[in-house]
């Protein structure tokens, strides 16, 4: 019973360390953020083993922070391991794959690797939209990413399409005031503006057919 509770403690302690570095990555604080991740990924090593699901969290948060960082090669590594955790331990179809498989959708938008950003992309919403639901937070995030890609890629009225399905469900879940919501109102304006820019460049006579 005192082993059970010092593992449940440490246990705890790791997810403390993990939301705390959440919120330093948030703020730009990231060397802050990667030791309070690396010290979180340590202590569930020892608790779990290094191949339980429960290591995957601070390697998934380390990759993303490592994104933010354009340490990119660090970062495909690290979501590549969690994602191989994750598929082993829950399942291929869990709902935990899709946030490596999401991370290394952008990372590859990023990269120019368009193909393999769009197979990870489609792959995604298709996990969340099935295990998830079409209006869950988690397919809006993908939503979002992938409005992003589409206006990488020029394609702006699938682009907005995408954003005002994000927006709509950020809004639902998350409300107007989180800075979730609030980054994909400023895309959805955005976008909105780009179009109309593109539209004013086209002949007068092709628009009045559309």
């Amino acid at each position: 019973h005192i082993w059970e509770q010092v593992m449940g403690s440490e246990h705890h302690h790791a997810d403390s360390l993990l939301n705390l570095g959440e919120v330093a990555a948030a703020q730009g604080k990231y060397e802050r953020a990667e030791s309070l991740f690396l010290q979180a990924l340590h202590i569930k090593k020892q608790v779990w083993g290094p191949e339980h699901p429960q290591v995957a969290y601070p390697l998934n948060s380390l990759a993303d922070l490592y994104v933010k960082q354009e340490r990119y090669e660090q970062a495909e590594a690290l979501y590549q391991q969690a994602r191989s955790i994750w598929e082993r331990g829950l399942g291929p179809e869990h709902p935990q794959v899709a946030y490596p498989l999401n991370g290394l959708a952008s990372l590859s938008a990023i990269l120019g690797k368009t193909e393999q950003a769009e197979t990870l992309y489609q792959r995604v919403l298709h996990l969340r939209c099935q295990q998830l639901g079409q209006d869950h937070p988690e397919t809006a995030e993908t939503l979002h990413d992938l409005a992003l890609f589409r206006q990488q890629q020029g394609n702006l009225n699938e682009a907005l399409s995408l954003a005002k399905r994000a927006l709509k469900i950020r809004l639902q879940s998350l409300g107007d005031a989180h800075h979730k919501t609030t980054t994909t109102q400023s895309l959805y304006d955005k976008l909105l503006q780009e179009r109309a820019s593109t539209q004013k460049m086209e002949p007068i006579g092709q628009r009045r057919t559309e």
